[in-house]
């Protein structure tokens, strides 16, 4: 069985199959079908080549959700007593999971810093001229 397939050249392309064709007196048809036909043995062994590292990419990904999974579980003994050791050290500095410390602030940053609370002129610094306030 054929099947039959619509392809697209290049002008350049399109010229060269042309000229193959009256050379050899047979179709376009003919040329790029017996062309495909010398091919594809390598383009088989492309397609195989392409396939084995589709599914090595496949286990590769397996293997490694796995390790992960498992670095996980072999983890969590440790992340457990990091959690303990910070309430430990929490408690240590007077810290508490209420008020300040609940909201994300530090308890000891009650107001603005004083850089932060605004500047005044100096006493004995020369006034302004209204004219020149902007």
């Amino acid at each position: 069985m054929s099947i039959r397939l619509k392809v697209t050249l290049s002008d350049e392309h399109h010229r060269l199959l042309q000229r193959l064709s009256r050379q050899q007196e047979v179709s376009m048809s003919a040329i790029l079908a017996d062309l495909f036909a010398t091919a594809a043995p390598v383009l088989e062994r492309v397609a195989d080549s392409v396939d084995a590292i589709e599914r090595a990419q496949g286990d590769v990904k397996v293997r490694l959700r796995q390790s992960l999974e498992e670095f996980e579980q072999a983890m969590h003994p440790f992340i457990a007593a990091c959690g303990d050791r910070m309430e430990d050290v929490d408690q240590q500095l007077g810290l508490s999971l209420d008020g300040a410390a609940a909201d994300g602030r530090s308890p000891a940053a009650e107001g603005p810093p004083p850089s932060n609370t605004g500047v005044r002129p100096p006493k004995n610094a020369p006034k302004r001229c209204k004219s020149h306030a902007l």
